[in-house]
């Protein structure tokens, strides 16, 4: 049976937050003065709006908990809903972002004759070396040089990349006996903490930022990249990739990861075969 929970504006302070109700000439749900809400200066939203029910201010629990980040868990056997607060995301140290750093390369591309022609990032994962599509496109006789900064080269032919999917700017070789790092393939909220790791200017770097939106397959962010990152990976407080760059906006901070399910999605393609 369906049930509508129902709580008093005084429960708010039960978790992290700063809740008031606003008596106003907002209409009527059935008979009852309706009364609006508003968490961290948000207004919450409900299908049963707030009601002012004998004097005190009433909102459905589920809506209150989820303006505040919450989630409520319903144990139909008991008849006892529970408020369980979000875990506050962890922040990855700098040792265990440099431990991650291992399994990101520094890409070189090059011609037959061995002139540099650009430089980008890579990374590992599920014995594949994984980069962008575009770094890797120009010249019939491009090939690619991988420093992984733990003296580990290697030297790939382009004809040699196991998939490539020009849409979504992907590209990957074969690297057997390397498992690298794990990919996270559920979409990002915004606000979400994440870490942008990779070889801008042939020097591996990393960065701090927040998910700043999530658009079709794309994650907008802004921790800082440059020139030489794209291929590098995106990652997310617990040290997956979410992501690998490609691109950004230098005068808005504005950076651009393509989601890491398209990613996986490719592997998975290879697997079958």
């Amino acid at each position: 049976m369906k049930k509508k929970l129902l709580i008093g504006i005084f429960a708010l302070m039960l978790m992290s937050g700063t809740a008031y109700a606003a008596s106003a000439i907002n209409g009527l749900y059935k008979g009852r003065e309706i009364v609006k809400v508003k968490v961290n200066g948000k207004e919450v939203q409900s299908k049963v709006p707030g009601q002012l029910i004998n004097g005190t201010t009433m909102l459905p629990l589920r809506a209150v908990a989820e303006a505040l980040g919450a989630q409520v868990n319903w144990d139909d056997s008991k008849q006892i809903a529970s408020i369980v607060p979000a875990k506050p995301a962890q922040e990855l140290t700098l040792a265990q972002l440099n431990k991650i750093g291992k399994d990101v390369g520094l890409v070189r591309v090059v011609d037959m004759q061995g002139r540099q022609a650009g430089t980008g990032s890579a990374f590992i994962t599920q014995e594949y070396l994984v980069t962008n599509w575009h770094l890797i496109e120009d010249g019939a006789t491009s090939r690619i040089h991988v420093d992984l900064g733990r003296m580990v080269y290697l030297y790939f032919d382009k004809s040699e990349a196991v998939f490539i999917n020009k849409k979504a700017d992907l590209a990957a070789f074969k690297l057997p006996g390397f498992t690298g790092l794990k990919l996270n393939t559920n979409k990002p909220k915004k606000g979400d903490i994440v870490y942008a790791l990779g070889y801008p200017g042939t020097k591996f770097t990393l960065s701090e930022g927040n998910v700043l939106a999530i658009n079709g397959n794309n994650i907008t962010h802004d921790a800082a990249i440059d020139h030489g990152s794209s291929g590098g990976v995106l990652i997310d407080s617990s040290g997956n990739v979410i992501g690998i760059t490609d691109g950004g906006d230098s005068a808005t901070g504005r950076n651009n990861a393509i989601q890491a399910k398209l990613i996986q999605d490719e592997i998975n393609k290879l697997k079958e075969e």
